[in-house]
């Protein structure tokens, strides 16, 4: 029997300025954007298809779904093993001060394999294109 399940996500992300301490000859501190703390898009969990970090700025949205589809489900030594294949799509976008919140979408789609292993394992490997060629992520976990 095939089971089916429509998981989706709908993240997003918001990074307030840092401030960094005042400078010689600076009258009052700089507000600046301290990079590692930027909302980022790309990678094995948001935006599949994408370099890790390839989207980066102030604040970001994402929208994923997946359909997640068991094709099999074996049993051995006592342990349920659920094999599943999952296609999916995302789209999502950084933006900051100069760019809107839809001046530049990105989308991407793919599919994944997946064997979930009862009662809380799950080993994946997901295959996606954004456009910028395909990218082949190995993980252990759901995306979301």
């Amino acid at each position: 029997m095939i089971a089916r399940v429509l998981a989706v996500a709908v993240i997003v992300g918001l990074v307030t300025a840092a401030r960094a301490p005042a400078h010689a000859g600076c009258a009052q501190p700089l507000e600046t954007k301290i990079i590692y703390q930027q909302s980022r898009l790309g990678g094995a969990y948001l935006l599949r298809g994408f370099t890790e970090g390839r989207f980066a700025d102030r604040q970001s949205w994402t929208v994923e779904a997946e359909q997640r589809i068991r094709v099999r489900q074996t049993r051995m030594f006592g342990v349920v093993t659920d094999w599943r294949i999952d296609p999916f799509v995302a789209a999502g976008q950084v933006f900051g001060a100069t760019r809107g919140p839809l001046a530049h979408p990105q989308v991407a789609a793919g599919v994944g394999l997946r064997a979930f292993v009862r009662p809380n394992l799950v080993g994946r490997v997901d295959l996606a294109d954004g456009g910028e060629g395909l990218k082949v992520y190995v993980e252990l976990g759901y995306p979301y």
